[in-house]
């Protein structure tokens, strides 16, 4: 019968093209046998429908062109072998090869193998392989000889053109389960070509969960080289949170620094744990609550430890010591030195309380530890060391001064707050001036209690106004229309019903009361309540809004316009202070303090008039203040700055803005505005010495714009005047008045041609200096700079070459300041000409010539491009040439400044021989720098080569000279994801 059973099945297999396995036992799915897939494909050229069986329960054939069945019955093992362009679905994940072997056993299956040409399609990754061995009960696999490519994060999706990552070949892929897997001697690149312009290569990398977390025994390998290789690459934090930086650093020797964080749900902890060669260990704690704990609000603390070790720089090596003489003997000096802050915040009812505190007992310590790292860059702290220098400190002064403690409580606009200031002084009682004990902290200031409280503004009466309505604005969805009041609504309504009907579309905007949403802005005192579910067009109401619900996408609302002849408004608003400070000595004892109260209160009137074309605010204000001091030294000062004042004043307005042949390109607009500032001493005691003042100050602003803003016109004037009210002193001053000034400007612009100049003029007359009305009488009252009057010429972008021109003309001292000229030359993608493709072609040159300082006089250009040599190289390459002394070209200059001219050509001539190293000397057109940075793409990685010549000047040596710097990096397409890059500078020692 077993035999039977097995020729049975086995007919079945040949009869069919799709079978299902399912526990262990084959059952025909009805379908007829279809065309084999070539061998040789290495990829499925159908999706496969995996509804059409349970995979957790099948194991689906697709395909296979013949089957072989052996049992072993004394394990009870059953061997079912797929041979010929075999297809096998299962769990979502699929399977192609030339040869499937399924063990199973007690209707489980045991294991899935397969060989040659196996593509195995597993939680969206694909492998491609010599042979396959894999459990799906426990989801664990190996496989041999792979090709597969690692997607940039583990849930990415997508084709392999549209994905990031890299394609790699390994010797073995060990699967640990859906996202973590283990590669032995893999090569990875960046294009799936079989000979790759450049590959990384691992002895053992373990991937978890779309991120490479370690990695042993790497090399980069460029061509057939091996460029560069370092033991091991480490990601701790990638799973445990865990950030670690190790390396040797040249001044203070190894280091390994160690940060965490850990995020609850109440708040954050960040720890650091360091070790380091010289420096000793050192450990830091910070907590920030993010929800509030019991009584605290917010609650924060910051701490620092170390058990330190006292470096010395020893300039001569340029490295950190920990040896220093003291008294005549060497000693190493090593103690603990901790600094905390905390900060807490306590809410009441209606009330918070504040405090904050800090103590340390090494003033040395917090600054030496805060050059810490969080990530590893392989290149400089474990490839090139010697170039690693990160750490700077400085061992003979001190970082922290003083520290401060305090608290603030505060109810309202009442507040309350101290703080107490220590300052740092010097033990005398220990000798050794390196140890934490030379050094302590006392009280050296005290700021308590300081007060504050405000009664704000309070209203006396607000918006007391006489309106009349004018019009009303129909607003339906985004239009708008202006009514007058006595128009029926309800024929508005009525249009709104045909404009929804597809023949009337355009019947709004062929109505001619429609208005404008920027008119709307302009209207006063408008209204807009949330629209009402019902609508009476024959309602008395004159804030009317509506919906209408056989329209319910419509929005409306009914606005009534109103002509405001006047509102006014009246206030009061008050405030007092009371502040102490003190200072005392080591003992306590105080040595200086000061004591001030002040209060402060005003009551207002506000005005506007006419629909707000006019404008005014009152207020008088009265202002006192008291300072006192427990010091007889300072109480004279204290007194002239006690007393008070009290001050009225008015700042009234009026501006207005028209237009003309609005919403047109001839429209022009006419804005205008004045405004006046006065200010009337009525008392004073403080400074009793001086004479109580008014001030007056208006200013104008006028001019017009039209055609777009390409005319525009504007003229601001100001004139400001200040009297002493007194007439009991005889001094210079003529009646009184004892300041006066006026400032003008003006400017024009038309088209790309402009002009603008302004001046302030002092125009107080005394009795020794009177005005003289002439024009050589007032320019000597313009302050510096004179009247200086600008001229630009300014085309658009689009119309380069042509150049930026500006000219600056002094017109009371009747000469050239200043020209400027620049241009600009952009080409942007020109194909066929001698390269493949010029991306960027761009030219820039500026020339700015001061008349009044020949010295200042500069010529530049800089040229950029972008040139691709195939589709898959560029080159980008920046270069700018400057010059300075352009003034030596001129003999006169020469007399100037005592030093020798210099011919224009053979200036030029020497700059541009390069292989003339004594005239590159002599030239005075410098280049500053070059740039090439050659990219070569591969699919979704690009290869950065970048080579830079900075011509740097050291002003303390007067040497200049070239610093060449190479960088080669790797990174994706697109982003700034890379592999560590290579970088050196190639910098001579005489001049680092």
């Amino acid at each position: 019968m077993r035999y039977l059973k097995i020729v049975f099945l086995f007919i079945i297999f040949l009869s069919t093209g799709k079978a299902v396995l399912n526990a262990a036992v084959l059952t025909n799915q009805g379908n007829s046998l279809s065309n084999n897939l070539s061998t040789n494909a290495l990829v499925f050229e159908n999706e496969i429908d995996l509804q059409s069986a349970d995979p957790d329960k099948n194991i689906v054939f697709d395909n296979y062109d013949e089957v072989v069945m052996q049992n072993f019955d004394k394990k009870n093992i059953t061997q079912i072998k797929f041979i010929g362009n075999v297809r096998i679905r299962f769990d979502k994940n699929a399977l192609k090869a030339r040869t499937v072997i399924v063990t199973t056993s007690s209707n489980k299956v045991l294991e899935i193998t397969a060989y040659e040409k196996v593509e195995f399609r597993y939680e969206g990754n694909i492998y491609l392989s010599d042979s396959l061995s894999f459990n799906p009960s426990t989801k664990k696999g190996v496989l041999k000889n792979v090709r597969s490519f690692l997607k940039e994060g583990a849930s990415q999706a997508g084709p392999l053109s549209s994905s990031r990552g890299w394609y790699y070949h390994a010797k073995k892929v060990s699967l640990l389960s859906s996202d973590r897997i283990v590669l032995e001697k893999v090569y990875f690149t960046f294009t799936p070509a079989e000979l790759p312009h450049y590959q990384f290569y691992s002895e053992r990398l373990w991937y978890f969960k779309g991120e490479v977390i370690y990695a042993l025994s790497d090399t980069y390998t460029v061509g057939q080289a091996n460029f560069v290789w370092f033991p091991f690459f480490l990601e701790w934090e990638k799973f445990t949170g865990l950030k670690t930086s190790f390396g040797i650093e040249k001044r203070i020797g190894w280091y390994l620094m160690n940060s965490f964080s850990l995020k609850q749900d109440y708040g954050a902890y960040d720890f650091g744990l360091d070790v380091y060669e010289r420096l000793g260990q050192y450990f830091t704690l910070n907590f920030n609550n993010s929800k509030p704990l019991g009584p605290f609000s917010a609650f924060n603390l910051a701490f620092q430890g170390a058990n330190d070790t006292r470096v010395f720089h020893d300039s001569a090596r340029d490295r950190y010591t920990q040896v220093v003489n003291v008294n005549g003997s060497n000693m190493i000096i090593q103690q603990l030195s901790w600094y905390y802050k905390t900060s807490a915040t306590l809410d009441f009812k209606d009330s918070t309380f504040t405090f904050y505190w800090e103590d340390l007992n090494d003033p040395f310590f917090t600054s030496k530890y805060s050059q810490r790292r969080t990530k590893l860059d392989v290149i400089k702290e474990v490839i090139q060391p010697e170039n690693n220098s990160f750490f700077s400190h400085d061992d003979t002064s001190p970082s922290v001064s003083s520290i401060s403690r305090g608290f603030n409580f505060k109810q309202g606009t009442l507040d309350i707050n101290g703080k107490l200031v220590l300052q740092r002084y010097e033990n005398s009682a220990v000798s050794n001036s390196y140890l934490n004990d030379y050094y302590k902290f006392q009280v050296s200031e005290i700021q308590l209690p300081n007060i504050s409280y405000s009664l704000g503004r309070k209203d006396l009466f607000k918006d007391l106004n006489y309106s009349v309505p004018v019009s009303k604005t129909l607003q339906i969805s985004n239009k708008s229309y202006g009514l007058p009041m006595e128009e029926d609504v309800s024929n508005y309504v009525e249009m709104v019903s045909r404009e929804n009907s597809p023949t009337n579309s355009s019947y709004w905007t062929n109505s001619e009361n429609e208005f404008s949403t920027k008119n709307i802005e302009n209207l006063s005192n408008s209204k807009i309540e949330t629209p009402h579910p019902d609508f009476n067009p024959d309602a008395s109401s004159t804030d009317t809004n509506f919906s209408l619900t056989s329209l319910p996408e419509t929005r409306y609302s009914l606005i009534t316009n109103q002509f405001t002849f006047y509102n006014f408004s009246s206030y009061i608003s008050a405030d007092v202070k009371y502040n102490s400070d003190e200072f005392v000595d080591t003992n306590m004892k105080p040595t200086s303090d000061s004591f001030s109260h002040n209060e402060n209160a005003s009551i207002g009137l506000d005005g506007l008039l006419i629909n707000n074309l006019f404008s005014f605010n009152n207020s008088i204000n009265y202002h006192n203040t008291k300072i006192w001091s427990t010091f007889s030294n300072v109480q004279y000062n204290n007194q002239l700055s006690s007393g008070y004042e009290i001050n009225y004043q008015n700042s009234s307005g009026f501006n207005k803005s028209g237009a003309l042949f609005t919403n047109t390109f001839w429209e022009i607009n006419f804005p205008f505005s004045i405004n006046n500032t006065y200010t009337y001493q009525l008392a004073r005691t403080i400074y009793s010495y001086l004479p109580r003042q008014s001030s007056d100050s208006t200013s104008l602003a006028a001019g017009f714009n039209m055609f777009s803003q390409n005319l525009v016109y504007a003229l601001s004037l100001s004139h400001s005047i200040t009297y002493r009210l007194t007439n009991d002193i005889i001094d210079d001053y003529k009646d009184n008045m004892i300041a006066r000034s006026f400032t003008a400007g003006t400017s024009l612009k038309i088209f790309w041609l402009s002009a603008d100049t302004s001046f302030s003029l002092d125009v107080l007359e005394t009795k020794s200096r009177p005005i003289y009305w002439s024009y050589d009488g007032f320019t000597n009252r313009l302050p510096s700079p004179n009247m200086r009057v600008n001229f630009t010429f300014q085309p658009p972008g689009e119309l380069q070459p042509l150049p930026t021109i500006s000219y600056v003309y002094d017109i009371i001292q009747k000469t050239n300041v200043s020209f400027d000229i620049s241009s600009s030359y952009l080409v942007k993608s020109l194909y066929g000409f001698i390269f493949y493709k010029t991306e960027v072609l761009n030219f820039n040159s500026s020339l700015h010539w001061d008349f009044l300082n020949p010295r200042s006089t500069s010529f530049g250009i800089t040229f950029s491009t972008t040139l691709w040599f195939d589709p898959y190289w560029k080159l980008t390459f920046s270069t700018g040439m400057r010059n300075t002394q352009i003034y030596r070209y001129f003999y006169e200059n020469a007399a100037i400044f005592n030093e020798p001219y210099v011919e224009f050509w053979q200036n030029l001539k020497d700059s541009l021989n390069v292989f003339d190293y004594q005239g590159l000397k002599r030239g005075f057109f410098k280049v500053q720098a070059f740039h090439f940075d050659l990219t070569h793409y591969l699919n979704e990685w690009e290869m950065h080569m970048v080579f830079d010549l900075n011509r740097r000047v050291d002003n303390l040596k007067l040497i200049s000279f070239w610093e060449p710097t190479i960088r080669i990096e790797f990174m994706l397409s697109g982003t700034q994801e890379q592999f560590p890059p290579f970088e050196k500078k190639f910098v001579p020692a005489q001049y680092q």
